[in-house]
């Protein structure tokens, strides 16, 4: 995450998928993770590769939060698909929603002036930052 929150995105993409490499089937947070890099340096492709990456999971029995779709639809800078992935899990209660949301606030940096989205943390009794 230091990497990401000091702006040095080939490093921490650098880091995440030696991460990702090591975890043998664990890491589905890294992979939301790292497709909100990739959106984020501008490599599209890749970013919609994590989503599928993300599907694959999903179809193993792996549990795969609505919250970590928009995860990567921030980084892309999709706020319609973000907006709808964080109202899914809002709705549905999701890992990775509430308070999770301040603690990976800086995945939200590309959508946090959304209104959609300032509204949903109010729901939450979250403040917009």
């Amino acid at each position: 995450m230091f990497y990401t929150e000091a702006g040095e995105y080939d490093d921490a993409i650098k880091h995440l998928k030696i991460q990702i490499s090591l975890m043998k089937g664990d890491e589905v947070d890294e992979v939301a993770f790292l497709g909100n890099l990739y959106g984020r340096r501008g490599r599209r492709a890749k970013a919609l590769e994590m989503l599928e990456r993300l599907d694959e999971l999903s179809r193993q029995g792996k549990y795969v939060s609505p919250v970590l779709k928009a995860w990567v639809y921030s980084g892309l800078n999709d706020r319609d698909k973000a907006i709808l992935w964080l109202t899914k899990g809002y709705e549905t209660r999701a890992h990775r929603m509430g308070l999770d949301i301040k603690r990976y606030s800086f995945l939200f940096d590309p959508i946090a002036d959304d209104p959609r989205f300032k509204d949903l943390l109010r729901k939450m009794n979250l403040e917009p930052w």
